[in-house]
């Protein structure tokens, strides 16, 4: 009797699939059949959502969510532009282009933005092979566009082809002799050229077509420096640093005119306009380090070195700043620590593989070997200077290896007494400029 009244889970209606419906069988042909062509076209709907999503929502009377359009992307790009915001200004002007990859305002805006940014570091280097990229295609998707040849042009002369730019900017005047940026760029090529009067003559065209053109009034004051029209030239980049206040870079060109001036009244505007920059940002390396250098040639060594070291403290891979401290405390005859920072300097210099050896910065190799002489200690010394001969084209570099190598050969051959190291407090050794 019990076991009448044990229920059989092995019969029940949970186990053979009969409490939903008929009772479980094999899996028939025509089943397996229906059920992988459900899952392919599972698959064909996942693959091709994006086209499928508005007509399916549209029938259910349900909006799908939108990619914002390309001009969502151009505006919020400009705005950040305006609000000095390179790299947002970039990610937008790509998702722009992603959308309309032939239209040539945005390609131009794009490469222009990443020109304007490879201008903040050498490890922006990058931005320049990507700005030809975009310009290249804006001029093969829009041959007859002067605008597209205008920012080839000037992708073209960042990336140092000179006279392939010069034709792409009389490319662009030919189609439209009213583009102003075209004869700023055009400026910039001729100067490069050696051509100083026609690119004057460029230059001024340019602020004559576009009283706002940030490239047209720096051009102008470049032309207008070599001319000797200092005054002029100085007026012309404090107009390209006031058309747009938040944008850095036209800031560090008034500041490196000026400084060029080697005069109290320059170094003071120097250093105003990288306070601005720090006001703006208070983390850039690069005008910490441009203010170390400027107090360095004013020789005001205590603030130069302060501002070098908190350039590397903000980014120890900032290899300028290791070369000025290196420079400051080289004049004040710290020599030990002057080759410890240029010994990283050089390291960060051959780590970085895309620098080409004639761009490095040669002083971290020469005043490094002066260095070890001025100690005593010329065999360092001279393996650094040979080393540096194999690749330096520097003439000042090249000048002042061979000072050091012949100071060196005199000092083994008992014609000159190298300085060894003395206790403080005597002062060690002048340092050879």
């Amino acid at each position: 009797m019990a076991n009448e009244m044990r229920i059989r889970r092995d019969r029940s209606s949970l186990s053979n699939g009969a409490m939903f419906g008929r009772r479980r069988r094999g899996l028939q042909p025509w089943k397996l059949m229906l059920w992988l062509a459900a899952m392919g076209f599972m698959g064909l709907v996942i693959w091709q959502f994006d086209k499928i999503q508005p007509q399916v929502l549209a029938l259910v009377g349900t909006a799908p969510t939108a990619t914002p359009p390309a001009i969502f992307f151009a505006q919020a790009a400009d705005l950040a532009y305006w609000h000095g915001d390179l790299d947002t200004a970039i990610t937008n002007y790509r998702l722009a282009a992603k959308q309309q990859q032939t239209n040539a305002d945005i390609l131009y805006e794009l490469a222009r933005m990443l020109i304007y940014r490879s201008y903040a570091d050498r490890r922006n280097a990058p931005d320049i092979a990507e700005a030809v990229e975009w310009a290249n295609k804006a001029v093969e998707s829009n041959p007859n566009s002067s605008r597209a040849y205008t920012i080839q042009c000037f992708a073209l002369i960042t990336d140092e082809k000179t006279e392939d730019a010069v034709r792409s900017c009389i490319r662009a005047t030919d189609l439209n002799p009213n583009e102003s940026e075209a004869y700023a760029y055009l400026s910039s090529a001729y100067f490069e050229l050696g051509r100083y009067d026609t690119s004057l003559d460029a230059a001024q065209k340019a602020v004559e077509l576009n009283d706002k053109s940030i490239d047209g009034h720096t051009n102008l004051g470049l032309a207008l420096r070599y001319k000797g029209r200092n005054t002029a030239a100085l007026e012309e980049y404090k107009k390209a640093a006031d058309i747009n206040p938040q944008l850095e870079f036209p800031y560090f060109n008034l500041a490196y005119f000026a400084i060029g001036l080697s005069t109290p009244a320059g170094y003071e505007i120097a250093i105003t306009a990288y306070n601005r920059v720090l006001s703006m940002n208070k983390r850039s390396v690069k005008a910490y380090t441009r203010l170390c250098e400027t107090y360095y040639r004013m020789g005001e060594t205590n603030p130069a070195r302060d501002n070098c070291e908190n350039a590397i403290t903000l980014d120890p891979n900032f290899t300028t700043a290791y070369k000025w401290l290196g420079q400051v405390l080289y004049t004040r005859r710290n020599y030990e620590d002057a080759i410890t920072n240029f010994k990283t300097c050089a390291d960060q210099e051959l780590a970085d593989t895309t620098l080409k050896p004639e761009d490095r910065f040669s002083e971290c190799w020469y005043l490094r070997g002066l260095a070890f002489f001025l100690l005593g200690q010329c065999d360092q010394a001279n393996a650094i200077f040979n080393d540096l001969l194999t690749w330096t084209r520097d003439k000042n570099a090249i000048e002042k290896t061979n000072i050091g190598i012949r100071k060196c050969a005199d000092a083994y051959q008992g014609r000159y007494t190298t300085p060894t190291p003395v206790p403080t407090p005597t002062e060690p050794p002048e340092p050879i400029q």
